[in-house]
């Protein structure tokens, strides 16, 4: 599902004008970037969990060549399921 799917179905889901529901999915992905970016995560009830991961630097290497390269660390951002997401897709 795209973006542009998702405000569509938000705003059939809610009678919402397409503008108008736009406006709302965007203002709810900005909020939780910006929380994920200032607290490090950011819970969505009956959805999950966006956190910070820290990698750690380590070594790797090179697939072209062989040769060792060490990777430096970084951040990534990850999604931890909640109960109600896990139970919805796990059932047969």
């Amino acid at each position: 599902m795209t973006k542009k799917d998702m405000i569509h179905a938000i705003s059939d889901k809610t009678g919402m004008p397409l503008k108008e529901a736009e406006t709302a999915f965007t203002a709810m992905v900005d909020i939780i970037v910006d929380e994920i970016a200032a607290e490090k995560k950011a819970s969505v009830s009956g959805l999950g969990t966006f956190e910070v991961r820290n990698r750690s630097a380590r070594k790797g290497r090179n697939f072209r060549t062989g040769e060792s390269v060490q990777i430096p660390k970084s951040n990534s951002v990850g999604f931890r399921a909640g109960k109600n997401l896990k139970e919805i897709v796990n059932k047969d």
